[in-house]
């Protein structure tokens, strides 16, 4: 089913951002898939509307510059290494500038996790995502003193929303 919905997802995108025949191909496409859902009816057709909101999303926001709730991006850069992608980001959270370095994996049966760990500051750590992506991700603390930062595939969508993140999620989560 994810594939599926990633497909849709990127439709959406392609229809606003393709080169000019791939959005026209994009938006007929898009257009049978909501006659299929309108009539299939209610849950169907809230399930397209809501992938289709995410595609159209997708790419629309400046990660770079960015300034909210005490949280200001100073620079990010990826790496993809080994099947799993690295995203660094360089940022000031509540004054204290930091790095923090997110590592993507998947699991065998294809589940997306987002996972990084940080010594001291775990508070920061935790905001900063929690203003990146709109939910609060879960901290645990280990037994060497380290605190390690978890989430699932929707906090790896939520970034995708972001310019710099878009291209390189896509491609990793297409592997």
């Amino acid at each position: 089913m994810y594939h599926l919905a990633e497909g849709v997802r990127r439709l959406k995108w392609v229809s606003i951002h393709g080169e000019e025949g791939q959005r026209r191909r994009a938006a007929e496409f898009l257009k049978f898939l909501e006659a299929k859902a309108r009539a299939k009816g209610g849950e169907v057709l809230r399930k397209l509307e809501a992938l289709l909101e995410e595609g159209k999303s997708r790419g629309a926001l400046r990660l770079v510059g960015l300034e909210k709730d005490g949280v200001k991006v100073l620079d990010v850069k990826t790496e993809e290494k080994d099947y799993k992608l690295y995203v660094t980001i360089k940022a000031e959270v509540d004054g204290a500038a930091g790095q923090y370095k997110l590592t993507f994996t998947r699991e065998r049966d294809g589940t997306r996790r987002l996972q990084f760990y940080v010594r001291g500051g775990a508070a920061r750590a935790v905001k900063l995502i929690e203003v990146l992506t709109g939910e609060r991700p879960i901290a645990v603390e280990m037994p060497d003193g380290r605190t390690m930062i978890k989430g699932t595939g929707r906090y790896i969508d939520a970034l995708a929303r972001y310019e710099e993140l878009r291209e390189a999620i896509e491609r990793w989560s297409d592997r």
